[in-house]
């Protein structure tokens, strides 16, 4: 009998609905409503006969749809979006009525169709108010993911231990503040929106408990990085009347997305779920390697804006100290980093730190084979290649110094001192031949720009020679002088 019933309704259903084509949209909106309202009171007396919930939403949104594609015109948008909200909360009301009165039959159908009713009402009526009100979508879907938000709490409340339905109103309230979000604003806006939505998520699903808003939370941190990454400038920075160095656009939203994943994995300490400390190290990693690369962005694009709005001779300094500075930069990082990494334990941040101090020794000594420019400006000893220099053979040092303090706490400690000793020695060296080198090549170059001098090649043949004299000198003394503190420290 329920079969033959429920068939005959769901004809009645489908017939009623199809035959109400009118080219009046109030009176069909209005036909379509009442028997809409009259169906599901129908569903609300006999649960029985629930096959009517999913038909009539499915008729209605069709009928709508083939209204729309036929007869709508933006003079006519108040009434499709007033029909579309009526169509939407009655669905909704029905549902929350019947989680109120803690009726949980059927619920992932019920579920499927609370989704879809979401779903389908969303898309339709952004399809009618953006191309008018796009100022105004944003807001509109804020206020419906509050809605889902109240839900949430309110169910919560009655419903404790109903997981499900937590979660559907729960990330029907998350997802529609990101698409608001996405459509409200633009570019690295959107990307420090993101991220405080992380941090919010991260510090509710640790509060209450909410496992699964923790890993949404995990979930929208990698796409705000991806979001982050793909935005434009920010790479290289084209808006130069917007720059300053850290303070602008990028320079927000990247901080901001650094300072999240570092107190989300600081907070991830308090779960015990699977995985939590792959994951932690996961996130550590990912916000140290992006400060990273966030300080070498920034230092790259401050030289090089620079360079554009200075003086043509300049431009060829800049450039080279542009490198100098990222390595110094570089190692700044590493000894912070490898600072709080040692004394914490924290592995990710120790690694980082090691990986970015080789980083700022190579870029070092690959700077060191190359001339100095531009040449006729150099002053022995009193130069930023010396500074830089000098900076990293001290830091090599330290770095070196802390690892040994803590050697019995990691069996590769040893050998990475052994190679920050060896590091050190390097960089002295090439630091001692490119100081010698261009000594000699400012001398040759000042004398080949002094035309006033007859015998301008005979004075460059005895420069070039005192040059490689100077140099075979230097790396004899300096090789005797390891060796006298080679035997002296065996």
């Amino acid at each position: 009998e329920f079969h033959s019933n429920s068939q005959t309704s769901a004809l009645s259903v489908q017939s009623g609905l199809v035959s109400s084509g009118q080219t009046n949209e109030v009176g069909l909106f209005a036909y379509i409503v009442l028997l809409d309202l009259g169906i599901l009171a129908i569903v609300l007396k006999k649960e029985a006969w629930w096959v009517l919930e999913p038909l009539t939403l499915g008729a209605t949104y069709l009928i709508y749809s083939a209204w729309y594609g036929e007869n709508y015109e933006p003079s006519l948008h108040v009434s499709a979006i007033v029909f579309l909200s009526i169509i939407w909360l009655l669905f909704f009301s029905l549902e929350f009525y019947r989680l109120l009165r803690s009726n949980t039959r059927l619920i992932e159908i019920r579920s499927v169709i609370t989704v879809l009713n979401t779903l389908l009402y969303y898309v339709m009526l952004y399809i009618v108010v953006d191309p008018l009100y796009h100022d105004y979508m944003g807001s509109i879907t804020i206020l419906i993911a509050i809605v889902y938000l109240v839900g949430f709490f309110v169910l919560r409340w009655r419903l404790p231990e109903n997981k499900t339905v937590h979660i559907i109103y729960s990330f029907t309230s998350i997802f529609l503040i990101i698409i608001a979000t996405t459509i409200q604003f633009t570019g690295f806006v959107i990307v420090s929106f993101w991220a405080l939505e992380v941090l919010i998520l991260v510090w509710v699903g640790i509060r209450w408990k909410l496992i699964y808003l923790w890993y949404t939370a995990f979930g929208l941190l990698v796409v705000t990085i991806i979001k982050l990454v793909l935005t434009k400038n920010m790479f290289l920075y084209n808006d130069l009347d917007l720059y300053m160095l850290m303070l602008n656009p990028r320079g927000y939203a990247t901080s901001i997305i650094i300072l999240v994943a570092f107190l989300t994995a600081t907070l991830s300490k308090r779960l015990e779920i699977p995985y939590i400390n792959q994951m932690r190290s996961a996130i550590l990693y990912t916000g140290s390697i992006l400060l990273l690369l966030f300080l070498s962005i920034e230092t790259n694009d401050f030289f090089r804006i620079i360079s554009i709005s200075t003086a043509s001779a300049d431009v060829e300094w800049y450039e080279a100290t542009r490198f100098l500075a990222l390595a110094v930069v570089w190692m700044i990082y590493a000894l912070i980093f490898i600072g709080i990494g040692l004394y914490s334990s924290t592995e990710p941040l120790l690694y980082c730190g090691i990986a970015a101090s080789f980083l700022a020794i190579v870029e070092v000594i690959v700077r060191s084979f190359l001339e100095y420019i531009p040449i006729d400006r150099f002053q022995v000893l009193f130069n930023e290649r010396m500074l830089a220099f000098v900076f990293l053979i001290f830091s090599v040092i330290l770095i070196s110094r802390w690892l040994r303090q803590k050697s019995e706490r990691y069996s590769w400690i040893p050998v990475l001192v052994n190679l920050s000793r060896i590091s050190s020695l390097i960089l002295i060296f090439m630091l001692l031949t490119s100081e010698i080198r261009d000594l000699f090549g400012n001398k040759m170059a000042v004398l080949q720009n002094n035309l006033s001098i007859s015998d301008t090649d005979n004075h460059l043949v005895v420069l070039a020679n005192l040059q490689q004299l100077s140099l075979s000198g230097a790396w004899l003394v300096y090789s005797i002088v390891l060796m006298i503190i080679g035997i002296w420290r065996r």
